[in-house]
Formats: C-alpha cells, sequence, structure tokens
C-alpha cells in the first residue's frame, strides 16, 4: 500500500477532522483493507494537548499557529465518536508528525487503543512518525510507511535549564523560599542540583518504560527488541 495514494484521496481532509470515504482499498504486503465507509483522520505536525500549550509567539497574525499541531483533545473526542459510530466500519490514521508531548501522545494511544478493539485502525506514514507519535499509533493493526518515512525515536526527555551562571555573573542572586526540596526546581537563575534531578530522571524513566511497554504490546514485540 502506498500511503501516497491515500493522501491523494484524502488532501483536503482537514486537521484533526474525520470524513467518511469509499475508498477500496488495494492488496500490499499481505494488507487487505476493503471496508467502506472507511473514516480517515490525520495526525500531523507537533502532538499538544490543546493551543494553551503554545507559546504566544507560536501564533500568526490570523490567530493560527504558525506551525501544523494536533491537539489530542480534539483528536481523542473525534476517535471516541467514531468508535460508536456504527456506519463507519475502519479507520485510516495519516501520519506526519515528529512527536511531541507525553500526557498527549499516550492520550491518543489509549484512544488509539480503545477503537482498534470494535473496528480495524489501520496508520499509514508519509514523512513522520517518531517519538510521541509512534506512541499515538503503535496500537494500530497496521502500520505501512512510504519508503523515505522516518519512524521511530522512542524514547523521552525532559529539558531543563540551568541559568545560574548567566545570573550570577550579571550580579544576581534568585532565592527560592519553597516547602521542599523539590519545589521551584528549574525556576531562572536558580542552581539545579544532582539531589533534585534524581526524582527528574525517575520521572522520565518511568515515563520512557510506559512508552515501550505501549510499542511492546501494540507491535506484539518483546519489551527488551523494543529497548535495544
Amino acid at each position: 500500500m502506498n500511503p501516497h495514494q491515500v493522501l491523494a484521496a484524502t488532501a483536503d481532509v482537514a486537521q484533526c477532522r474525520a470524513e467518511r470515504m469509499p475508498i477500496t482499498w488495494p492488496r500490499h504486503g499481505g494488507i487487505g483493507l476493503r471496508e467502506s465507509p472507511t473514516a480517515v483522520v490525520q495526525l500531523t505536525g507537533l502532538i499538544v494537548r490543546d493551543r494553551s500549550q503554545l507559546d504566544p509567539s507560536d501564533f500568526g497574525p490570523d490567530g493560527r499557529p504558525l506551525f501544523a499541531i494536533t491537539e489530542s483533545s480534539r483528536l481523542v473526542l473525534r476517535l471516541e465518536a467514531l468508535a460508536n459510530d456504527a456506519s463507519v466500519t475502519s479507520v485510516a490514521i495519516i501520519c506526519d508528525s515528529p512527536g511531541g508531548g507525553v500526557l498527549a501522545s499516550a492520550d491518543i494511544c489509549e484512544a488509539v487503543q480503545r477503537l482498534a478493539a470494535v473496528k480495524p485502525v489501520h496508520a499509514f506514514v508519509d514523512g513522520a512518525c517518531c517519538s510521541g507519535a509512534l506512541w499515538a499509533v503503535c496500537c494500530c493493526q497496521t502500520i505501512t510507511a512510504s519508503g523515505q518515512s522516518v519512524v521511530g525515536s522512542i524514547g523521552v526527555l525532559q529539558i531543563l535549564l540551568d541559568s545560574s551562571a548567566m545570573h550570577e555573573s550579571l550580579g544576581l542572586r534568585m532565592v527560592v523560599v519553597a516547602s521542599g526540596e523539590f519545589k521551584g526546581v528549574g525556576a531562572a537563575g536558580v542552581p539545579i542540583t544532582d539531589s533534585q534531578l534524581e526524582p527528574i530522571r525517575e520521572m522520565v524513566y518511568q515515563r520512557a518504560m510506559a512508552f515501550v511497554s505501549a510499542v511492546s504490546a501494540g507491535r506484539k514485540l518483546p519489551l527488551n527488541r523494543v529497548i535495544d
């Protein structure tokens, strides 16, 4: 199955908006999709829970984001509606995304898993299906990618900025009055200690294992193979 054929037939599909389409899917690589009507949804750009997570500088004069995004709050509702729509027999997810937020990606994954339990769900990658995007679609029955697509980047990261040296060079000393050692970690100008990093490392590890476990279950692969 060439995902370009799917994209050509669905070029007018708005982001995160499903349309019922009477598609007859050709057989390729053992993938036979002849269900009709098929609902098509797009998973494109940065995955966020909603637009409120974006910075004001990320929007243009027209109030729209300057880059493609998928709002998981909207997509999850769409997938739930499709699960309950008896007139839709299968769902195709067109994916071109570098990933995004952990919680947003996990939310979509769980919605896809619930949908896949009641009707076929197939992902078609044309461009990228990386990090959180792979987490989101890993429970689809099939994932088909074009030859030059990039699929992978399984893992989780957290970026913290320790700007204390810069503030010190300016003669500034930031003081945080907090109820606990870990309150205010990452505040501008405040040094980040090794002891403060430890729980953050643990959180990153736990979320990474949730990602790995989802891929392992969704793709029916041994856990150690996914980790490797």
